[in-house]
């Protein structure tokens, strides 16, 4: 695997462009990584910008969102990427929020459901990787002798036996309707998504396409495959598009010199605390605001 420091999803900023980040983060909020919280948070932010969820299968562009959600969701997919370990679970509560789908129990052999759909997401740092369909020795008890013989469940799906093949498949896909494989495009400006019907998926690994799990072959009930699912194209694929975030969108987001001396004059130190987009609103309508403020303070003395 690549170091992960090589992987950037934008380029080296100047202290100007780090320090506005810091700034408008610490306004706006930042979008959290567990996904059972993200998951929510970008739901909202869909729903409010687009007006309806993305559909499965479709390009996902997020470089359209208004500048303050650009620089959340920049800020939250630099995070996700960094975080090795566990970047996958995290990754199903972006696609939970976009989908609009929901979150399954951690373990289940699928990840999140979309309208009705089970899928089994896996996000990888290269296209190159072998992916980790999962291990399955708890449901695989009564066919312990038959992997043995063929020294792993990845050999017997190079052997011959069709019928413990597809025996041992239908199993292994039960309740899942889906496998959702993601990775970064080589210009990593996007992240590329590799969707498989449970028919699709089945095709591939019943004609051999299995590899070593990450522990080996010694590893009995796992189930890899090889990185060859790319080339498919019997396959969805689709794209994340990710936002790209200039100094100069950020100057014009934060507050300029005149509205910061208005925020601190105004509301004191809590000035610095209120967003730019608010602070311009009330500059823009001051004398409505000012009238609302009037009639809230003699409402409130009757």
């Amino acid at each position: 695997m690549k170091n992960l420091v090589s992987f950037q999803l934008f380029e080296s900023h100047d202290s100007e462009y780090d320090d506005l980040m810091g700034k408008l983060l610490h306004l706006y909020g930042s979008i959290p990584l567990p996904k059972e919280k993200s998951s929510q948070v970008i739901k909202r932010i869909i729903m409010k910008t687009k007006g309806e969820f993305f559909k499965l299968g479709e390009n996902i562009d997020l470089d359209y969102q208004e500048t303050h959600d650009k620089v959340r969701f920049a800020d939250y997919f630099d995070s996700l990427i960094k975080h090795q370990d566990i970047r996958g679970h995290n990754f199903e509560g972006f696609l939970c929020g976009v989908y609009g789908g929901t979150l399954t129990k951690r373990g289940s052999k699928y990840d999140i459901t979309v309208n009705g759909e089970n899928i089994s997401v896996k996000f990888y740092r290269d296209e190159n990787e072998r992916v980790q369909l999962g291990s399955y020795e708890s449901i695989l008890s009564d066919y312990k002798d038959e992997i043995g013989g063929y020294e792993s469940l990845g050999k017997v799906f190079h052997s011959d036996d069709y019928q413990l093949k597809k025996e041992i498949w239908d199993i292994i896909s039960k309740d899942v309707n889906g496998w959702l494989i993601a990775h970064p495009n080589s210009d990593e400006t996007e992240i590329i998504m590799h969707y498989f019907t449970k028919e699709q998926m089945g095709n591939f690994v019943l004609t051999g396409n299995t590899v070593a799990g990450k522990g080996g072959w010694i590893k009995q009930y796992q189930l890899a495959i090889n990185s060859t699912y790319t080339d498919k194209q019997v396959h969805n694929i689709s794209r994340v598009i990710l936002p790209k975030v200039s100094t100069e969108e950020l100057r014009k987001l934060a507050k300029n010199p005149e509205e910061t001396k208005f925020s601190t004059e105004v509301f004191g130190y809590v000035g610095n605390k209120i967003r730019p987009d608010v602070i311009r609103y009330i500059m823009n309508n001051r004398e409505q605001v000012l009238k609302n403020l009037q009639n809230y303070e003699t409402f409130t003395r009757i």
